[in-house]
This record gives C-alpha cells, sequence and structure tokens, in this order.
C-alpha cells in the first residue's frame, strides 16, 4: 500500500473575468457568477475587491487571502484562495488530511476530491482546471517508495479509468522531490450555438479533458518550501488553461468559416455555370444580397480567428516566462531541479496550436479574396444592367415622344385631308356607307397623326441605333 505524509490536492480553476467587447452589464454578470462559486461570507469581499486593471496577481480577500472550506469532518482541512490575473479569475481550493504526522493511503485522495467538488457544487470552470497532488515519503524505510509508482497509484486514485502510460507527459525534479505531468484533451465542437457565445463553451463540449501535476518530496521541509510556489503555479496554469480555451475557441470558428466557405463556392459556381448576358436582374440581385451577407459574417469570423491566434501566441510568452522565473527561483540547487519537461507544452502550442492557426487563417483570407471578387462582379453586373434597362427606357421616352410631338404636329394642320382627291378621305369613304357617320371628318386628320407619330418614332428609333456606330 502507498501511503505520503500530509497528503494534499489543489485545484486550480479559472474563469473568465472580461472579453472583448464586453458591455458593464456582461461583466458585473460573470463578477457575479463568480462570486457565488464561493461562500456567503466571503462574496461582498470578492465584490469589494474586484474592481483592479490590468493587475498581474490580485488577491480578492486582501490581507485575509485565503478562506477556510465548508468541511464537516476534522480529519480534513482546506481553504479557498480567489485572485484576479488580468482579465481572469482564478480560484484554488486546496484540501489536506489535518494530520501531518501520519501516513496515509493514497486511495484519500479520493476523499479529497469529492470534498472539493462539494464545496464548488459540482460547476464547472468557464477556461479551464488542473490539479495538483502533492505529498512527503514516509521516514519508515517502506520498501514501497518509487517515487513513480505512488506518483501512479494518485493518478488512479483520482482519476479511475485514466491511462498513465498514455497521458505521462513528462518528469522531472522540482526542490529535490519528484515531479510528474500528465494531460489528456477531448474537444467536441458543440452542434448548436452561434459566434455570439465566443466567450463560454459548454461543460459538455470538453470530454475526459484533464491536467494534473503530481509532486512527491522527500520531507516535510522540502513540501512548506514548495508551497511558497503558489502563485507562480496560479500564473503558469492560468497561462495553459487560457492557451487551451482559445484554441477551442478557434476550432468553434473554423466552422463556421468552413459553413460560410461553403456558400462562397455556391457564389462562384453561380457566376461560372451563367453567362453574364443571360443572368436575369433578380436572380443577380438575390446572389449579391446573399454573398454580401456571408461576406460581413465571414470577415468578422477571420477577425476572431486571428485574435484568437494573438491571444494564444500571447499566452504562450508569458507562460514561458513564468516557467523561466519558476526555473531561476527554485534552482538554488540545480542537480535538484529539472522542470525542462514542462516545456513540452509550449513546445506543443507553437508546432501545432499556433502553426495550424496561421495555415487555417492563410487558406480562409483566401477565401475573402474570392468572396469579394464575386461581390464585386455580381455588383458590377447589377449596375451595368440596371444601366442598360435606364438607357432603353429612356431612349423608350425618346421614342414615344419623338412620334407623339410629329402625330400632333401634324394632325393640328389646317385643311388636312379636306381635298375631295385626299387618298385618306378617298379610302374611308369608299370603306363606310352612306351617309356618313358623325366621326368621319374627324378620323382623317387622326390617321394622318398616327400615321406621322409611327413615322416619327421609326426613324428616331433608327437614328438611336446608328447614331453609336458612327461615332
Amino acid at each position: 500500500m502507498a501511503n505520503l505524509l500530509y497528503l494534499t490536492i489543489d485545484l486550480y480553476r479559472y474563469y473568465l473575468r472580461e472579453s472583448l467587447g464586453q458591455n458593464p452589464d456582461e461583466f458585473e454578470k460573470k463578477r457575479q457568477l463568480f462570486a457565488e462559486k464561493l461562500p456567503v461570507s466571503i462574496r461582498f469581499s470578492i465584490i469589494e475587491n474586484d474592481n483592479q486593471f490590468e493587475t498581474e496577481l490580485f488577491k480578492l480577500l486582501g490581507k485575509q487571502k485565503t478562506a477556510p472550506l465548508t468541511l464537516e469532518s476534522r480529519d480534513y482541512e482546506g481553504y479557498y484562495y480567489p485572485v484576479q490575473l488580468n482579465d481572469t479569475y482564478g480560484l484554488l481550493l486546496d484540501c489536506s488530511v489535518a494530520d501531518q504526522t501520519y501516513p496515509y493511503s493514497v486511495s484519500t485522495i479520493k476523499n479529497l476530491k469529492e470534498l472539493i467538488d462539494q464545496n464548488l457544487n459540482n460547476q464547472a470552470a468557464t477556461l479551464g482546471e488542473t490539479w495538483l497532488i502533492y505529498g512527503t515519503l514516509p521516514n519508515d524505510n517502506s520498501p514501497n517508495q518509487n517515487p513513480e509508482i505512488i506518483a501512479q497509484k494518485c493518478y488512479q486514485a483520482l482519476i479511475p479509468n485514466a491511462d498513465w502510460g498514455k497521458n505521462l507527459q513528462g518528469k522531472g525534479y522540482f526542490l529535490g522531490g519528484n515531479i510528474f505531468e500528465l494531460w489528456q484533451y477531448g474537444f467536441r465542437i458543440p452542434e448548436a450555438g452561434t459566434i455570439d457565445s465566443i466567450d463560454s463553451l459548454p461543460p459538455e463540449s470538453i470530454e475526459d479533458n484533464h491536467h494534473i501535476i503530481i509532486a512527491i518530496y522527500p520531507d516535510h521541509k522540502t513540501a512548506e518550501k514548495a508551497a511558497d510556489f503558489i502563485n507562480d503555479w496560479m500564473c503558469l496554469f492560468c497561462y495553459r488553461s487560457k492557451i487551451i480555451w482559445s484554441n477551442n475557441q478557434s476550432k468553434i470558428i473554423k466552422k463556421y468559416l468552413k459553413r460560410d466557405f461553403i456558400g462562397i463556392q455556391d457564389c462562384i459556381k453561380f457566376l461560372r455555370k451563367e453567362k453574364p448576358e443571360k443572368i436575369h436582374l433578380k436572380k443577380l440581385h438575390k446572389n449579391l444580397e446573399k454573398a454580401e451577407n456571408i461576406f460581413s459574417h465571414y470577415a468578422i469570423d477571420i477577425t476572431y480567428l486571428n485574435y484568437q491566434t494573438n491571444t494564444i501566441e500571447i499566452n504562450l510568452h508569458n507562460y514561458c516566462q513564468c516557467l523561466d522565473t519558476i526555473q531561476k527561483t527554485s534552482a538554488s540547487d540545480p542537480s535538484n531541479n529539472d522542470l525542462e519537461f514542462l516545456k513540452k507544452f509550449s513546445q506543443h502550442t507553437e508546432t501545432k496550436y499556433l502553426r495550424q492557426l496561421q495555415k487555417d487563417s492563410h487558406n480562409f483570407s483566401k477565401g475573402l479574396e474570392l468572396l469579394q471578387v464575386a461581390v464585386n462582379f455580381i455588383r458590377s453586373e447589377v449596375e451595368v444592367d440596371k444601366a442598360q434597362r435606364d438607357h432603353n427606357f429612356q431612349n423608350t421616352v425618346a421614342i414615344v415622344g419623338v412620334g407623339l410631338a410629329a402625330g400632333s404636329l401634324v394632325a393640328s394642320l389646317d385643311k388636312l385631308g379636306e381635298a375631295p382627291n385626299d387618298p385618306i378621305r378617298s379610302v374611308l369613304a369608299t370603306s363606310l356607307p352612306e351617309p356618313k357617320p358623325w366621326w368621319f371628318e374627324p378620323a382623317i386628320p387622326l390617321v394622318y397623326g398616327i400615321g406621322a407619330a409611327i413615322i416619327a418614332a421609326a426613324l428616331t428609333s433608327l437614328v438611336i441605333r446608328l447614331w453609336p456606330r458612327s461615332r
């Protein structure tokens, strides 16, 4: 049986405090939600002290720093430690065995985890979380004191079905103790939802997601010294959580971009399939409206994607800087410190997350260029068609106007058609019986007027058609 003295588990949790474009009401809502995760007795202090701007780490309980966990058994003890990390809330829940002199079985970790979950009301973190398990080896020369075997049993006690061999990412030394890192990530993009919910992810989208650090120290003194790094771990795990969160957000954004890219392809297919001179104006208007709608959403989503890339770059830099600070501060004896394995995450972020995002941003930007070409082409066709229709209308007005003017002028001539041998009079006279109807006389100048109008309109139409060719 693996036993440890001063068995402790810490849960570092992170919640989004501010996001891009957030209004005061949304900020207040997030502040209230964070405060509700803590005991009623300290909520007022949290809200009262939450007024800092651009602060690296601010203790939200002021001089009090921590508040005790609500625990029914005296066999355990623990505390809350809430902080503000710039645009993020950080919350540490520490729970340990009360008797620091008695070696407890690592299976006690299950009880400690349950106590922490009870104090959180089983609420999920919005940005991410990290479990830190630590304890000291008993001084009884027990044969079962292999630090790695003990760490493996600690991991199984915390997450029974997890695969140690698969999820172990690295190991090293910290202040003379053995330290191990394990992580597993699974992310499922929600089927429902829109880009408006970018600052939060539904808990069901994170599947079997965990990050765990296990430290086995040689003695109690070393464990106490390691406790001085609580704020350093708080910052390091925060930067890590924000990198993972931003990468997950980018996957949601890419889902929307891919959906809109299908619409872009439809616009391109429409232009290739239809001959410009045969495209109906109504169909052009419909596709122009569709293309412009896609363009606005697509451009916004690319901006969001680039924003997530920048967020990862900033937090990666902060992660590396923080890790470097921890290494320098703990390096009084270099032989007892080796945290190089923690750099694996930064390398993973740079070679996988950032490289993929940069590639995606480049590819999707090409789609924006295609869409811009499509919008410009359709818009130009609409304008050309409109101009042609306006031109045709003006020509029609001119032709009708000239015809009416000519007809009116001819019809108004004096003594038009009054001669006995007038051809129009002769034709009408032979066609109508005697006596002649009352409209016989007025009809003669009307027929001349209509004829003159038709001839004038025809000549005007001919001139309009031939005029551009002669220029």
